[in-house]
């Protein structure tokens, strides 16, 4: 409905009043708090498909409601699942979906990493007071004529002002400052205090080279992956004991179940438990949803 509109995803989200991140996993996996949702139906015109949520029966008399309920628990043992554990059984299924995402994202090929040289600013402003307080530059020369412009800093000789530091910063603080290229602020910050006694505000620019894969890409060791698979493994025996439990409880109504009942409730969940360990020995991984 979104692309229907034309929308983008970030249109989207500032038209319905909802943060990006939140919008986001609205669309990936569908959890929203139900008035954002609301939001979101504002603007595609869709807020009267909600009229029917939460529509309910009427029931003439208390006495035919209560039929009702009692009726509506009742299944045959040709249903698939009663809903004792509805909501339940949703969630395992995300959860097991999820995993089996990750495990395909982490079997492909990796495709080549992203090379990425930037420089960005440390800032040291007194003791203990150090952080990283810039955009990120494409070049040296950007980045300092970012701190000339912005902050009226002159680039400094490390032996000028190591002995300010010597005692503020951790040997491996005054190595950093010795390994790159120092700015140091054209004027003082603490007042009261004479020139030469004053640790000066330090700006230091940082040379940043990396390598990395696109954000889709999950890497993992082959321990990892198995250990996703036997949790994507258990989770599915867990959806298969609970649909049976489900459906037996369906079934029962209030009386002592039948033995051919019992019988057909414990051959299901033998053929069921067989039928998974095959579909996880031939599945493709590198492929969610493929058996």
């Amino acid at each position: 409905m979104r692309q229907d509109l034309g929308l983008s995803k970030t249109e989207m989200a500032i038209r319905a009043g909802v943060g990006y991140p939140h919008y986001l996993r609205f669309e990936q996996t569908g959890e929203i708090p139900f008035k954002e949702l609301l939001q979101i139906g504002f603007v595609l015109n869709a807020l009267p498909d909600f009229e029917a949520l939460f529509s309910r029966r009427q029931f003439k008399s208390l006495y035919e409601a209560s039929d009702g309920l009692q009726g509506s628990r009742k299944t045959s043992t040709e249903d698939t699942g009663g809903d004792y554990f509805a909501y339940q059984q949703h969630v395992m299924k995300e959860i097991e979906r999820c995993i089996e995402r990750d495990i395909a994202r982490a079997s492909r090929r990796k495709p080549a990493k992203i090379h990425e040289e930037c420089w960005f600013i440390v800032t040291v402003k007194s003791p203990g007071g150090i952080w990283v307080n810039s955009p990120r530059f494409k070049s040296l020369k950007e980045a300092e004529a970012y701190l000339t412009n912005r902050y009226k800093a002159v680039k400094s000789d490390y032996n000028e002002i190591e002995h300010k530091y010597v005692g503020i910063l951790p040997e491996d603080g005054l190595s950093f400052l010795r390994d790159n290229i120092v700015f140091q602020s054209a004027y003082s910050y603490m007042t009261g205090i004479p020139d030469d006694e004053q640790v000066p505000v330090l700006y230091i620019v940082y040379h940043n080279v990396s390598d990395y894969y696109p954000s889709d890409v999950l890497v993992l060791s082959g321990e990892m992956v198995e250990i996703m698979k036997e949790a994507y493994r258990q989770i599915r025996i867990a959806g298969i004991y609970v649909d049976c439990v489900d459906l037996m409880m369906s079934i029962y109504n209030g009386k002592d179940l039948e033995a051919e009942i019992e019988d057909f409730l414990r051959t299901r969940l033998k053929d069921e438990l067989e039928a998974l360990d095959e579909e996880v020995k031939s599945k493709n991984w590198s492929k969610p949803g493929d058996k």
